[in-house]
């Protein structure tokens, strides 16, 4: 993994989240920073594992919106965004990690 990665992934695998797969909760501007950095590196292709956003009570609503609207106005491909995914509870989780093992 590149040292890149592995610095974004740092506060993830620091919370008890496992470096496979960043499952970010809820919370404040810090962990926004740190899940865009690691999002970025998913969408460059620099990180090859998904990232999972815990959507608590619809939390991260209004950011999938805003990568819908960035696809809608062509500034980014969802191919790009194909490693992002927006769970709801622990059985969505494991619907979308299923596929990967």
């Amino acid at each position: 993994m590149r040292k890149q990665a592995r610095k974004a992934l740092g506060p993830f695998v620091s919370a008890g989240f496992a470096a496979r797969c960043p499952v970010p909760t809820p919370g404040g501007t810090g962990t926004l920073e740190e899940v865009s950095e690691v999002i970025s590196l998913i969408a460059l292709a620099q990180l090859d594992a998904p990232c999972i956003l815990f959507n608590l009570n619809g939390f991260y609503d209004d950011l999938r919106a805003l990568f819908n609207r960035t696809s809608d106005m062509g500034l980014c491909s969802s191919r790009r965004q194909r490693g992002i995914h927006f769970a709801h509870s622990l059985e969505e989780m494991a619907n979308i990690l299923v596929p990967l093992h």
